[in-house]
């Protein structure tokens, strides 16, 4: 689904389709699209141990510049990812652990390379942002 000018189309390998004004079209994109959040499949093997500390402490920095009072300051590593919603469980299987996204985004590199192989950066060159 992509938006843009206030208009609302339906991206798909034979192009993209206005659905803007048809309630139906747009009822049946969401429900099509609900289950195929790759972001959020489930990887009940990871452990906190997969995710590098240094990145916790850096999303705490964020969110304390964001906001002085923010809750996830006084949260734990595994708290803090329940509450942006990297830990989940699926409701129709049982399944519960940490996300593809949370791997992504705070997993250790041979994390990250386990379990998108096929996902390679050749190089990148930085000169003023060295985060992730």
């Amino acid at each position: 689904m992509h938006q843009t000018v206030g208009r609302i189309f339906d991206r798909n390998g034979d192009g993209d389709f206005e659905i803007t004004n048809q309630q139906h079209l747009l009822r049946q994109l969401h429900l099509r699209k609900q289950q195929t959040y790759t972001e959020n499949r489930i990887y009940p093997a990871l452990q906190l141990t997969d995710f590098r500390a240094d990145l916790f402490q850096k999303v705490r920095q964020l969110a304390r510049s964001q906001r002085p009072d923010h809750p996830w300051l006084s949260m734990d590593d595994a708290a803090l990812m329940r509450s942006a919603g990297l830990y989940q469980k699926d409701y129709q299987t049982g399944v519960e652990g940490f996300t593809l996204a949370a791997a992504l985004l705070l997993g250790k590199d041979e994390v990250i390379q386990s379990i998108v192989p096929y996902y390679k950066t050749d190089a990148i060159y930085r000169v003023n942002n060295t985060d992730r």
